[in-house]
């Protein structure tokens, strides 16, 4: 019995023994698999199959793995610290000549964080640029690509409104953190100079704007009889306002350039107003119009009241010549009779009178008369008769405007009848 007892138990290890030597899974002569794992990047190296004991399998020319933002440290046996089996060049690790594990195994890529410099134009709009700060080192910033009309780069501030703290191709020694930094900018200087636009005075010297600020102060505001100043513009007429009526800014000066600024105006007198002399105002022309001899004017302006009594218009039949009967004309046919007959009647009444201590009456020509009959009762104090013109006929003949019915013809010089005296400006 205790032989047949013995024979098992040795038959027991004999199966043993031969079990053991058929599974060979954990051997040294075992193909072992290596899988990569990008751990959050993308990419990487395909499988390995490596015996335990032989070199690491070669992954130069391999694909290195992306994780953008972080920087590939190289694969470890662990998603976490671990041992390193490649660096991040792929190239065998420094200590791991040959493979030493003998299961399957997966390798991890580990990363580290890369801060970012994020570079804003800082202009209103959200134009950027980005660039990876160096790890453990460093950081010489990119020069800026940006560029905005009408002022000049100056650096990088660390808030929008800040101050330079890096100027363009600055070192940083460390970047540990994202970075935000945000362009400074000066606005460049343009001269700009001033026209009164038909004015007097006001600001006479350039001076110095800046792109993107506020107008320089100026003090003098420049005049024009009959209109009132709204401002100086950059065009004589509409145009953009850079300057109120009251001299303050209106808007930052917002040229890349040098400009001249005009002066503009409101008409100062309407239809019926009291006028510079102390009359009426009769005439109002937007566009203007030519006093023969004299510049342009705007307006024309009645006396008051008539002369005292009627007059002729000049006590000999004598030829003027030269007379118009264009609104504009008046005061050079008034200049005409006065030279050719020193004391003609109504020329010489119109001359000497001095409304509003003011020595520029004249008599109105044909066509000046007929407006003041078109306004005549806005001026008022007419009589429904006949006014005397400065326009010649011929060298008996003068014309006339008959403020009954609005007609106009002519009479002899000789004939005494109402007159008017008025004035341009």
């Amino acid at each position: 019995m205790r032989k047949l007892i013995q024979l098992q138990i040795l038959l027991l290890t004999v199966c043993s023994l031969l079990i053991a030597c058929g599974d060979d899974s954990g051997s040294e002569e075992t193909i072992h698999t290596i899988t990569f794992n990008a751990n959050g990047g993308t990419g990487g190296p395909a499988e390995k199959e490596v015996k335990y004991g032989d070199p690491l399998p070669d992954l130069l020319g391999e694909d290195i793995p992306i994780y953008p933002g972080w920087f590939f440290n190289g694969y470890y046996d662990e998603q976490e610290d671990g041992e390193l089996y490649y660096t991040s060049d792929l190239s065998s690790a420094p200590g791991k000549p040959t493979w030493d594990k003998v299961e399957d195994t997966t390798l991890y890529a580990q990363w580290t964080f890369i801060p970012i410099i994020t570079f804003f134009k800082n202009d209103g709009s959200n134009e950027k640029e980005e660039q990876y700060a160096v790890i453990g080192g460093s950081t010489i910033l990119n020069a800026t690509t940006f560029q905005r009309e009408g002022y000049n780069f100056s650096g990088w501030a660390d808030s929008t409104d800040g101050t330079v703290e890096y100027i363009d191709g600055a070192t940083i020694s460390t970047v540990n953190a994202n970075l935000n930094l945000y362009a400074v900018w000066t606005g460049n200087p343009y001269t700009i100079s001033f026209n009164a636009n038909e004015g007097t005075g006001g600001q006479t010297e350039s001076l110095t704007a800046t792109f993107g600020s506020p107008m320089p102060a100026i003090t003098e505001a420049p005049t024009r009889t009959g209109f009132t100043f709204t401002g100086y513009f950059d065009a004589e007429t509409d145009g953009i306002r850079y300057y109120n009526a009251d001299l303050t800014s209106a808007r930052n000066w917002d040229k890349a350039s040098g400009d001249t600024l005009y002066a503009q105006w409101d008409f100062l007198y309407d239809l019926g107003d009291e006028g510079p002399g102390g009359g009426i105002i009769f005439y109002v022309s937007e566009e203007g119009f030519e006093v023969t001899g004299y510049g342009t004017a705007y307006y024309l302006e009645s006396a008051p009241a008539d002369m005292a009594t009627t007059l002729s218009w000049s006590g000999q039949n004598t030829l003027i010549g030269g007379t118009g009967t264009a609104i504009g004309t008046g005061r050079d046919n008034t200049d005409r009779i006065h030279a050719t007959i020193f004391s003609t009647p109504t020329a010489s009444a119109c001359r000497n009178y001095t409304g509003g201590g003011l020595t520029d009456w004249f008599l109105p020509s044909r066509d000046e008369l007929y407006q003041l009959y078109l306004q005549r009762n806005v001026v008022g104090g007419f009589s429904a008769d006949f006014y005397w013109s400065s326009s010649e006929n011929n060298y008996i003949d003068a014309w006339l405007q008959n403020f009954s019915d609005g007609s106009q013809f002519i009479d002899v010089k000789i004939g005494e009848d109402r007159v008017r005296a008025i004035r341009a400006f």
